[in-house]
C-alpha cells in the first residue's frame, strides 16, 4: 500500500537537522503541516481545543502533521505562515505523553491510528520537538469533542465543515469501519505483576458491522513468562511459530457508538522494561480487512500505548 503524503512527511521529520531545513528553505504551514509554539510543556485547555480541531480537520481531509515546538511568522505579502524558528519544549517526553493521553478523549469517533514522536537536539537533553501524525479517516466524519464541530483542513487552517458537506460524508459511508480500541487507561496491572489487556472493538462508521472476525497476535511472546486469554480461542497450534488468538463475532451486528468487549488478554512480563507488541487483524462484511500494531509499555504514569501503523491486509 502506498504511503500517503502526510505520513511520508511525518516520517521525514526524524532529526534536528531535518527540522532546521524547514526553516532554511522557508517552509510554510500547509494542508499537511500545522505548527504550534507552546509557552510551557503543558497541554493546556486551549492547546487541547486546537488539537481537537486538528484531529477532526486532518481526519476529514487528507491527513497531516501537528508540530509543537516550531514558530511561524506571517509573511506580509502572501499572508502565509512561514516556519522561522525552533521553540523547543522543556520536557518533550512529558508533553508527548500528555498528547497521547488526550487524543482518545478529543474526537469522535475515537481515533486509534494517531502516531506521535519526539525529536531532540541531542540524546542527553529533555528539550525537544513533539510531532503527531493524524491519518485521513476512512469512515464517518470526525467531530471535535471540545466544541462539537466538524472541521476540514484547508490552506486557511482548520475551518468548520459546512452542513451539506457533513451530510454528504455521512450518507456516502457504505461500509463499516471496525477498529480496535486500546488506550493506556484500559490496560491494568494486577496481582503478581500481570498485565490485563481488554480486547475491545468499535465501529466508526454509520454502516453496520456484520460477520466480524478478530485475531490478536503477540509478536514477542518470548518476553512474557505467562500468557492467558478469555473470550478468544487460542489458535497458536494451527499457526506454527505464532502466538495468536481469534474470535468470530458471528451474527451480532456492531453499530456505531456501541463498543464491544470480546475478552481479556493476560501476560506476565519477564522484566520491568518489557514492551508488549500486539497485532490486531479485523475482518468484516463489506469492509476491507485491516491490521493494526501496538506497543504497550509501563511507565511511572501508567501504561503507554504507541500505535505503530494500520495497513490494509488484502
Amino acid at each position: 500500500m502506498a504511503t500517503d503524503p502526510g505520513r511520508a512527511f511525518f516520517d521525514s521529520l526524524e532529526s534536528w537537522d531535518r527540522l532546521q531545513q524547514l526553516i532554511d528553505r522557508g517552509e510554510t504551514e500547509s494542508v499537511f503541516l500545522e505548527c504550534k509554539a507552546p509557552e510551557s510543556p503543558q497541554l493546556t485547555r486551549d492547546l487541547k481545543a486546537q488539537l481537537a480541531a486538528a484531529l477532526s480537520g486532518y481526519s476529514n481531509s487528507l491527513g497531516g502533521v501537528v508540530v509543537w515546538g516550531l514558530g511561524t511568522t506571517r509573511h506580509p505579502a502572501s499572508g502565509l505562515d512561514v516556519v522561522t524558528h525552533l521553540v523547543p519544549i522543556g520536557n518533550a517526553r512529558m508533553f508527548r505523553q500528555q498528547v497521547d493521553v488526550a487524543v482518545p478523549t478529543l474526537a469522535y469517533p475515537t481515533l486509534t491510528r494517531v502516531l506521535t514522536k519526539e525529536v531532540h537536539r541531542s540524546p542527553d537533553t529533555g528539550h525537544g520537538i513533539v510531532l503527531a501524525y493524524v491519518p485521513q479517516s476512512t469512515g464517518d466524519p470526525v467531530q471535535s469533542l471540545i466544541d462539537r464541530r466538524f472541521y476540514l483542513r484547508t490552506g486557511e487552517g482548520f475551518v468548520e465543515m459546512p452542513y451539506e458537506v457533513i451530510r454528504r460524508m455521512f450518507t456516502a459511508t457504505s461500509s463499516p469501519e471496525v477498529v480496535p480500541l486500546l488506550g493506556g487507561d484500559v490496560v491494568q496491572k494486577v496481582t503478581e505483576g500481570d498485565w490485563q489487556v481488554p480486547i475491545l472493538i468499535a465501529n466508526r462508521a454509520s454502516a453496520i458491522g456484520e460477520h466480524i472476525e478478530v485475531s490478536v497476535e503477540i509478536l514477542n511472546p518470548e518476553d512474557f513468562d505467562r500468557v492467558s486469554i478469555t473470550g478468544l480461542t487460542d489458535q497458536s497450534g494451527l499457526n506454527p511459530g505464532k502466538r495468536i488468538f481469534m474470535i468470530s463475532v458471528g451474527d451480532q451486528p456492531l453499530h456505531r457508538g456501541i463498543n464491544r468487549r470480546l475478552g481479556v488478554l493476560g501476560v506476565r512480563p519477564t522484566s520491568a522494561s518489557a514492551t508488549l507488541r500486539l497485532e490486531y487483524d479485523i475482518f468484516a462484511h463489506r469492509m476491507r480487512a485491516r491490521g493494526w500494531r501496538f506497543a504497550i509499555s509501563e511507565t511511572d504514569a501508567g501504561f503507554r500505548i504507541a500505535p505503530e501503523d494500520a495497513v490494509d491486509l488484502y
